[in-house]
C-alpha cells in the first residue's frame, strides 16, 4: 500500500487557527493512520472504494470526522472524469462517485448515522468554535491541556478531547473491536455507548464495533451520542 502523512509544525494544543484533517484517497490497498493528537495533520491514503479494507478505514476515518472542527467527506475517487459545461466545452475533472451511499449498504448507514450525530451536536460544537473565535481556545485539545496535574495524560498520543466534555479515542487498526482508554484522575467518565461509569485515572477497554468510535463523557455531561 501506498500512504502518505504530511505533519505540519504547529502547536496542537495551543495554536488559534481551527485545524482541518483531509483525506484524499484513490486506488491501492487500506493503511490505518490516525494521528489524531500528534499535530494539525494532512492524510493521504491510497486506497480503492470497492476494497473492503478501504471501507473499513472510510468509516473509521469518517467517525473521527465526527469529533473534528470541521466533518466532510472527502477525496479523489477513480476513476474520474471529465465534466462539460452546457455547450460541450470541457470545463473541469472530476472523480468517481462520493456520496455516503456509494461504498456499500454495510457501510451506508452507518456514515448516515454520523451525519445524524454531527447535526445533533451542532450547538455544542458552535459554543466550541465561538469559544476558540474569542479565547483561542482549540477546540481539539491534547489530554494534558484538560488534565496538566496528569502525569500520564501527558504521555497520552492516541486520543484526545474534544471541547471539554468528550474524549474521544479513534481505532487505529483494521479488524478492531475494543479500544484501550486511559481516563484521567480527577473526573469520572461514562462511555457514550454502553452507559456504564468510571472513575478517572485507569485504563480501561471499552467495546468499538464498526460503527462505534468510543467517546468517553467527562462528569454529569450528556449528549446524545449513541441515542437512537
Amino acid at each position: 500500500a501506498n500512504a502518505c502523512l504530511k505533519l505540519e509544525n504547529l502547536p496542537f494544543a495551543s495554536d488559534k487557527s481551527v485545524s482541518l484533517v483531509s483525506g484524499d484517497e484513490d486506488d491501492a490497498s487500506a493503511e490505518y493512520i490516525f494521528p489524531a493528537v500528534k499535530g494539525v495533520v494532512t492524510i493521504e491514503t491510497k486506497v480503492h472504494p470497492e476494497d473492503e479494507g478501504f471501507r473499513e478505514l472510510l468509516v473509521r476515518w469518517f467517525q473521527w470526522g465526527c469529533y473534528c472542527p470541521v466533518m466532510r467527506l472527502h477525496g479523489d475517487r477513480q476513476p474520474g472524469g471529465p465534466i462539460h459545461r452546457k455547450d460541450g466545452r470541457e470545463h473541469l475533472f472530476s472523480g468517481t462517485d462520493n456520496e455516503v451511499w456509494s461504498f456499500g449498504e454495510e457501510a451506508y448507514p452507518i456514515l448516515v448515522k454520523y451525519l445524524n450525530r454531527r447535526e445533533e451536536l451542532r450547538d455544542y460544537v458552535r459554543g466550541l468554535m465561538k469559544q476558540a473565535h474569542e479565547e483561542g481556545t482549540p477546540l481539539l485539545r491534547a489530554m494534558f491541556y484538560e488534565f496538566p496535574e496528569d502525569a500520564q495524560a501527558w504521555r497520552t498520543e492516541d486520543c484526545y478531547m474534544f471541547g471539554p466534555d468528550m474524549l474521544v479515542a479513534p481505532v487505529m487498526e483494521p479488524g478492531v473491536t475494543e479500544r484501550s482508554i486511559y481516563l484521567p484522575v480527577g473526573s469520572t467518565w461514562k462511555d457514550a455507548y454502553t452507559g456504564k461509569i468510571y472513575e478517572g485515572g485507569q485504563t480501561v477497554t471499552v467495546p468499538a464495533p464498526i460503527d462505534v468510535i468510543p467517546v468517553m463523557l467527562r462528569d454529569n455531561a450528556d449528549y446524545p451520542i449513541y441515542t437512537e
